[in-house]
């Protein structure tokens, strides 16, 4: 990008406009590749996280449901009832508390710095 500005300073200030065209384009055109591949690479990031995400996800509920067949089994059979509404409060109590905190737009703007440059555009304004 350092480039691409020093190229159009040049080119205007030494008149010389049509010879350096040519020459902020191709920079114009390197700078837009090199975004585009920023672009990729972090797409490609974060599809990988989500894979592994889905794959903790699956693993994590294919462990609960059997530590509840287990505990199934080992339970008279009064407290099973019992046993499986309290944990299915629990966890729906649990996973809903976790959407809703990972939801929230306040969380994403702390957890993406976005909200220390909004406070510091605001500052820089006053």
């Amino acid at each position: 990008m350092k480039n691409l500005i020093t190229l159009m300073l040049k080119a205007v200030a030494g008149g010389v406009a049509a010879y350096f065209g040519r020459h902020l384009w191709t920079a114009a055109k390197i700078e837009g590749v090199k975004l585009y591949l920023h672009g990729v690479a972090g797409a490609r990031r974060l599809f990988l996280a989500m894979l592994g995400l889905a794959l903790c996800l699956f693993a994590l509920c294919f462990g609960i449901i059997l530590i509840h067949i287990g505990i199934l089994f080992l339970l008279p059979g009064d407290i099973r009832i019992m046993v499986v509404l309290g944990l299915g409060v629990f966890y729906a109590l649990s996973a809903g508390g976790m959407l809703i905190y990972c939801c929230r737009e306040k969380t994403w703007m702390q957890a993406s710095g976005a909200a220390k440059a909004m406070q510091s555009v605001l500052q820089d304004r006053r």
